[in-house]
């Protein structure tokens, strides 16, 4: 692809840098990379913790379908490129966190932008702790360097996401099952009991047995199947 690559300092959040610069024209396969962010934000308005040192990036998409996937389809690229360059073989929780050792090691966010009922196109939003200090408020999460004993280049990893975003992106309208095959894979979500949180505040409990073509999760409850489109497990 035509990778453009915006890089810069500090910003709020590369999401909105992002959009600024897809609005005009919707311009596809941009990339907007910040050393640090000061809003920086995770799924369901979230703050994502950008101190310097980690990767944070957003990556402007246009897919024509399935794009309840393209979150997942993220999360395998990123697993992937983790794999490639530091050895390690990252896990997916549903719907959009990476895990190390059962750790929090970076995160994907997706946002739609739309004009008169049409998708112009998504914003995809990746966040890896790779060098950065992290909160010891935030027990739950780890680094690739803290988890090596070392630093990690952030360009080669950088361009492995994009290398293996491209490569599934490509693939997604084509077979979307294979997509889906690559996440479940790596997840660490089906097959346990979990309570997700939907939109609307509701706690879900059962057991998550599988994730459909939309992306959603299909959880099996006391009361029956349960399709959520979108929460927080």
């Amino acid at each position: 692809m035509n990778w453009r690559v915006l890089r810069f300092g500090e910003v709020s959040s590369t999401q909105e840098v992002a959009r600024e610069h897809a609005v005009p024209d919707g311009l596809e396969w941009l990339v907007v990379v910040a050393e640090t962010q000061s809003v920086g934000r995770g799924s369901r308005g979230r703050e994502w913790q950008s101190r310097s040192g980690g990767l944070y990036m957003t990556v402007v998409l246009k897919p024509e379908e399935h794009i309840g996937l393209v979150p997942l389809l993220a999360g395998v690229s990123v697993s992937e490129a983790i794999s490639e360059v530091a050895g390690f073989e990252a896990q997916l929780k549903w719907p959009n966190d990476v895990l190390l050792h059962g750790k929090k090691v970076g995160g994907i966010l997706v946002e739609s932008v739309w004009s008169g009922g049409t998708l112009r196109f998504i914003l995809l939003g990746v966040g890896v702790n790779v060098n950065n200090d992290l909160p010891d408020a935030l027990p739950e999460a780890t680094s690739l360097s803290k988890e090596l004993g070392w630093e990690v280049d952030l360009d080669p990893l950088m361009h492995s996401i994009l290398e293996q975003l491209e490569r599934h992106f490509n693939k997604l309208p084509l077979d979307p099952e294979l997509v889906l095959c690559s996440w479940k894979k790596r997840n660490q979500t089906l097959g346990r009991r979990v309570v997700v949180t939907d939109r609307s505040g509701e706690p879900i409990e059962g057991i998550a047995t599988d994730v459909d073509l939309e992306g959603a999760l299909l959880v099996e409850t006391d009361r029956g199947l349960r399709r959520v489109l979108s929460g927080r497990i």
